[in-house]
C-alpha cells in the first residue's frame, strides 16, 4: 500500500512537470495572441497590432509581449485600432520609431513608458482625449525623442500630451489643430521653438511650464486667453507678442520669465497686466518698459457691428453692417462648434468707404458651426479690436 502510494505521488509530480514543460514551451514558442479586441503579432523585432476596436489595458510588465521587451525595434499599429492600452509598450527600450494612426481615439497611461530609445513619434491621431494623466503621461521618459510628427489632421492636442520629452527641441503644430491641452509640453527643457496653428484661441495652463530652453513662440492672432503658469520659468524666453484680442492672462503666467520682454497694444489687457506684475514692455504708440505707458486701461471701442447669418443651399450668407462708414479696417469672424471650440476664421480687410459687407461662405467646416462672433480690427498690423464682440447664432 506503501509501495502503491510512492508510485502515485510519482506519477503526480511527472504529471505537473510534464504539465509545466508544455505550458513554458507554448509561451516561450508564442509568436501571436489576443489584446482586447485586437490581435498582436511578433515578427522578429517587429510587433504588430491589428484588427478592429481597443487593445486591452495592462499593468506594467504583464503584457504579453513583455519577455521580448529588450529586442522589439519596431511597432506598427493598424489603421482600425482605436485604443492603446495602459502600459501597452511601457519599458520597449530599443523602440525608435512609431506611429498613432488616425482612428485612435484613446491611449492609456504609460503606454509609451520608458521607451527610452523612442526618436521618432508619428502623432496622426485626429482625436485622443485619454492620455494618461499629470502623474503617468503618455510619453514620460522617453528622453531620446527629438521628432514629434503632428499630423496634418490632428485637431485636438490633450493634456500632458508630451509633458517631460527632455530632447524634443522643435515643434510644428499644424493648422488643422484648434486645441493644445494643459501641461502638453511641461517640462521640455531642450524645446527652444514652437510654431502653433493660427487656429488656436487659448494657450491652457502649464502648458510650457519649465520650458527653460523655449526661446521663439509666436502668439495666434486669434488668442484670447493665456493660462495660469502658461509660461512658467520659460527663463530664455526674451520676446513675446501679445495680440491686442487676449482678454485673459492666468495667474503666473510669465512668473520667473527674468528676460522676457512683451510687445503688445497701448490699452489692451496686456499692457494692464505688464503694469501690475512689473513686466518689461513696449506698447505701440506708448513709452517702453513698465512705464503708464499712456492709453486708457481698455481698448477705444468706437465701432459696433449688426450681423445677420443664416445657411440657404449648403452655404452660410452673411451680412455685416457697420455703424460707421469704414476704410481700412478688418472684420475679423471666428466661428465656434456647441463645444467652444472655433473650427475656422475669417478675415476681411475694407478696401475704400464701405459701410457693410455681404458674402457666401462654402466650407465643410463651417457646417459644424453653431454661432459665429464678429468685431473689427482697426488693421492687419495691429489687430487692435475697435468694436464690441457680436455674438451671432447661426440658422
Amino acid at each position: 500500500m506503501k509501495i502503491f502510494k510512492n508510485i502515485s505521488k510519482l506519477i503526480i509530480v511527472a504529471v505537473i512537470a510534464v504539465t509545466v514543460i508544455i505550458s513554458t514551451s507554448m509561451v516561450a514558442g508564442a509568436a501571436s495572441g489576443t489584446t482586447g479586441a485586437c490581435t498582436w503579432t511578433l515578427n522578429g523585432t517587429t510587433l504588430s497590432i491589428t484588427g478592429s476596436g481597443a487593445m486591452a489595458d495592462y499593468t506594467n510588465g504583464t503584457a504579453p509581449w513583455y519577455g521580448s521587451r529588450a529586442s522589439i525595434t519596431e511597432v506598427t499599429i493598424g489603421d482600425s485600432v482605436t485604443y492603446i492600452g495602459n502600459y501597452a509598450f511601457a519599458n520597449l527600450s530599443k523602440l525608435a520609431t512609431v506611429t498613432i494612426p488616425a482612428k485612435i481615439t484613446g491611449i492609456g497611461k504609460c503606454a509609451f513608458l520608458s521607451c527610452t530609445s523612442l526618436e521618432i513619434l508619428n502623432y496622426n491621431a485626429t482625436k485622443c482625449e485619454t492620455m494618461g494623466s499629470s502623474t503617468e503621461p503618455v510619453f514620460y521618459k522617453c528622453s531620446s525623442l527629438t521628432n514629434i510628427n503632428i499630423g496634418s489632421g490632428v485637431k485636438y492636442i490633450p493634456d500632458y500630451a508630451f509633458e517631460m520629452c527632455t530632447a524634443v527641441t522643435n515643434i510644428t503644430v499644424p493648422e488643422s489643430v484648434y486645441h493644445i491641452g494643459g501641461y502638453a509640453f511641461a517640462y521640455c527643457s531642450a524645446l527652444k521653438t514652437i510654431t502653433m496653428s493660427d487656429k488656436l484661441t487659448e494657450l491652457p495652463e502649464y502648458v510650457f511650464y519649465n520650458c527653460t530652453s523655449l526661446t521663439n513662440v509666436d502668439i495666434p492672432a486669434l488668442m484670447t486667453n493665456i493660462g495660469n503658469y502658461a509660461f512658467y520659468k520659460c527663463s530664455a524666453l526674451k520676446k513675446l507678442n501679445i495680440p491686442a484680442v487676449v482678454t485673459q492672462i492666468g495667474y503666473g503666467a510669465f512668473q520667473d520669465c527674468t528676460n522676457l520682454h512683451l510687445d503688445l497694444v497701448s490699452g489692451s489687457y496686456a499692457e494692464l497686466v505688464a503694469k501690475q506684475y512689473g513686466i518689461s514692455y513696449t506698447a505701440t504708440g506708448a513709452s517702453s518698459g513698465g512705464s503708464s505707458g499712456g492709453g486708457s486701461t481698455e481698448p477705444d471701442l468706437t465701432a459696433s457691428t449688426n450681423t445677420s447669418a443664416k445657411f440657404l443651399n449648403g452655404s452660410l450668407i452673411l451680412g455685416v453692417k457697420f455703424d460707421t462708414k469704414l476704410n481700412g479696417e478688418c472684420v475679423h469672424i471666428a466661428f465656434y462648434d456647441n463645444s467652444n471650440q472655433i473650427v475656422n476664421y475669417y478675415i476681411v480687410p475694407i478696401f475704400g468707404e464701405m459701410d457693410n459687407i455681404n458674402f457666401a461662405i462654402d466650407d465643410d467646416r463651417i457646417k459644424t458651426a453653431t454661432r459665429a462672433k464678429v468685431f473689427i480690427w482697426d488693421g492687419l498690423d495691429t489687430c487692435r479690436p475697435i468694436s464690441a464682440p457680436e455674438e451671432v447664432v447661426l440658422k
